[in-house]
């Protein structure tokens, strides 16, 4: 069974939204990741959580094959959300890390199909899609050696590694992510034609500074570059920095009306 891919997390007070920003996860994440992310922005921004397909699906459930064909898939989902609206709601996407790719990929996908397309990209914990893997991939690992990555990287609680039953269960989802991100081709060479704000943390070892510095190769229009403080992933005041940043790139592009219809 194929489980539906978006989730709609909702602002409270945010009934007629401004601008709605979807949010992809890192590999092996799920929509939970953005929880609280409705009550950092402002009310008249609202946060659409992407559920990837087949999250926690035992290790025999057929994947997608790749970025490509996931991007087909999520931007149907897209289509019909943005399409539910009575007055047209301007979109922006944010991907972290797997996300980061897949925000992007999903965006030359809408593009090729002559769908609504996001006025604003914001991407962080990836470098630029024309960088190449700099290690060998780890999706082909063994399980231990995945645990071990993930705690150099800290994408995983110390009580959930310690977790045997936990970790079987997430496993099949990690490697499956691992390894969409890790052979990942880019759909097109064509560049885009809206704004990039991109994000790496000092001491994020996947990240350099020139793999942050080469998305700006993949926009004709302006690409903001920030460094924050921590590693892969963020901790609460580098979130909230970056937070700050993305809304005000929200609320910067000229196209983007600042008022709804009531």
């Amino acid at each position: 069974m194929q489980l539906k891919p978006i989730i709609l997390i909702r602002n409270a007070a945010t009934h007629c939204p401004v601008i709605r920003l979807y949010c992809f996860p890192h590999a092996g994440g799920t929509g939970k990741a953005f929880l609280s992310w409705a009550n950092l922005f402002s009310a008249e921004v609202e946060i659409v959580a992407v559920q990837l397909p087949h999250r926690y699906a035992a290790a025999n459930v057929e994947r997608e094959a790749s970025i490509r064909a996931l991007a087909v898939e999520l931007s149907h989902a897209i289509a019909l959300r943005q399409e539910a609206d009575p007055t047209p709601v301007p979109f922006a996407f944010y991907g972290h890390s797997l996300g980061a790719l897949i925000a992007f990929e999903l965006t030359h996908q809408l593009i090729s199909a002559e769908l609504s397309i996001p006025f604003l990209l914001s991407v962080s914990g990836h470098r630029a899609p024309s960088c190449p893997l700099r290690r060998s991939p780890i999706h082909v690992r063994s399980d231990d050696e995945v645990i071990e990555r993930l705690k150099m990287l800290g994408g995983l609680p110390a009580s959930l590694m310690q977790n045997k039953k936990a970790i079987s269960v997430l496993l099949p989802t990690l490697r499956a992510d691992l390894r969409l991100s890790e052979c990942y081709q880019p759909m097109s060479d064509r560049l885009l034609a809206l704004p990039i704000v991109a994000f790496r943390g000092s001491a994020d070892p996947l990240v350099s500074e020139g793999e942050l510095c080469a998305w700006k190769a993949e926009t004709s229009r302006d690409c903001q570059l920030y460094t924050l403080s921590g590693g892969h992933f963020f901790e609460s005041q580098s979130t909230e920095e970056m937070i700050f940043h993305i809304q005000k790139a929200l609320f910067s592009v000229p196209e983007v009306s600042l008022t709804s219809d009531e």
